[in-house]
């Protein structure tokens, strides 16, 4: 719907867009189309890719390529090099400002989760969520420590793997917000994510298990 020539800038605005508003931005179409015959890339379809992600994506997508391939494996190990490259590049510690207009508490909580966490260095930001919307506003200001998102609903659990430094894990429906805090961490502990002794910075809600009430951090040494 644009000239050629025009769509590479217009791609970039729209991700930056989505970035700023904490919108999950999946960037597909033609990434690797070459591979539906061939069992490399070219150099351009690779630098189309690792640039997709520099540029802010959350995700990015293969179509054709792996429905209607020759090698939709090669094609996914493929991507998955070129992402992994493009992650050790990425500037994580730049983390972005807080919003100069009025913001919400879920908002709030969110900025200050990133901000505190880079401030004590914490090993990561745990975020005790039911609808995922703390975690993905979390990933909003791109911390530098990974996101680990615990959620006792499936279809949230599985949302998280789009949005980008957030990793999900599933946990039993806590009974209050103390419960949430301390069985996520022992739950991520038994997962190998965290270690004894790392500094945390968690997030939560009061009362538990009402999506929207994010109204918690506090930093926490894992025992």
């Amino acid at each position: 719907q644009m000239d050629f020539d025009d769509v590479p800038l217009q791609q970039k605005k729209i991700i930056a867009l989505a970035n700023a508003r904490g919108v999950p931005v999946i960037t597909a179409t033609q990434m690797l189309e070459s591979m539906i015959v061939n069992r490399r890339p070219t150099r351009a379809e690779a630098s189309d890719v690792y640039n997709a992600i520099l540029d802010g994506s959350d995700a990015v997508m293969l179509s054709g390529e792996t429905a209607a391939g020759a090698f939709p494996v090669e094609c996914v190990e493929a991507m998955a090099r070129i992402a992994e490259k493009a992650e050790t590049e990425f500037a994580r510690d730049q983390e972005r400002e807080a919003p100069k207009e009025p913001a919400s508490v879920s908002e709030a909580i969110a900025h200050s989760a990133a901000e505190v966490a880079r401030l004590v260095r914490a090993r990561a930001i745990v975020a005790n969520t039911t609808s995922g919307s703390t975690a993905r506003l979390v990933s909003k200001y791109r911390p530098q420590p990974p996101i680990l998102c615990a959620t006792w609903v499936e279809s949230t659990w599985r949302r998280m793997a789009l949005v980008w430094g957030v990793h999900a894990v599933l946990v039993d429906r806590p009974a209050s917000t103390d419960d949430a805090v301390s069985s996520s961490i022992e739950r991520l502990v038994r997962l190998k994510r965290l270690r004894s002794k790392d500094v945390v910075v968690v997030t939560a809600g009061t009362p538990v298990g009402e999506p929207g009430r994010t109204n918690l951090v506090q930093v926490q040494g894992v025992r």
